[in-house]
Formats: C-alpha cells, sequence, structure tokens
C-alpha cells in the first residue's frame, strides 16, 4: 500500500521458487514429459506453417492486428503462445493431423 511498485513478500517469493523448481524437477523435465517434446515440437511447427499460410483462421482478435500492420509471423506465434494444451491439440488434430 501506497507503494510505487506491486512485489510479493519474500516468502511468497521463497514459496514460489521452490514449485517452479519441483515443477520442472517432477513435470516438465520428467521421463514422461521429456519422450513428448519431439511430438510437441511436430505440432507447434505445424500450427506455426498452418496459420503463417491460413492467417485468417485465427481469432478475430489476432486477425485485426495484421489488418493494423503487425507482421503476421508475429501475430501467429502471439496465437499459438496463448493457446491452450487442450485447445492446440484439438486444432492439430482436427485440422492438421495427417
Amino acid at each position: 500500500m501506497n507503494r510505487p511498485h506491486v512485489k510479493q513478500s519474500r516468502d511468497l517469493e521463497e514459496a514460489y521458487n521452490k514449485l517452479r523448481k519441483l515443477m520442472f524437477e517432477k513435470v516438465y523435465y520428467a521421463g514422461a514429459a521429456k519422450r513428448e517434446n519431439p511430438k510437441v515440437g511436430r505440432m507447434l511447427s505445424e500450427l506455426y506453417r498452418y496459420y503463417t499460410r491460413n492467417p485468417f483462421e485465427m481469432a478475430y482478435e489476432y486477425t485485426t492486428l495484421i489488418l493494423k500492420g503487425e507482421p503476421v509471423e508475429k501475430v501467429v506465434c502471439d496465437y499459438i503462445s496463448g493457446m491452450t494444451d487442450g485447445f492446440a491439440i484439438r486444432v492439430f488434430e482436427e485440422f492438421l493431423s495427417y
């Protein structure tokens, strides 16, 4: 309160760092997740290729950015990065899986 910046407490920061470390060790870099990396890389590459070739298949908010002059490649990256895992998988399976 009455400070120029929002800052988390030291206790919260410590808890966050412990959780982050645990997630990287047990989830992100764990065996099962690591084995999926090639599949995920292929899926993201295919999504990128699809949307750069078909940019007006993206949500309206993103297509308007293109119409305002934003580079298609940047908008596509922003669109894909905002996808949930489930949505990205559904789009990939529906339009790109062959």
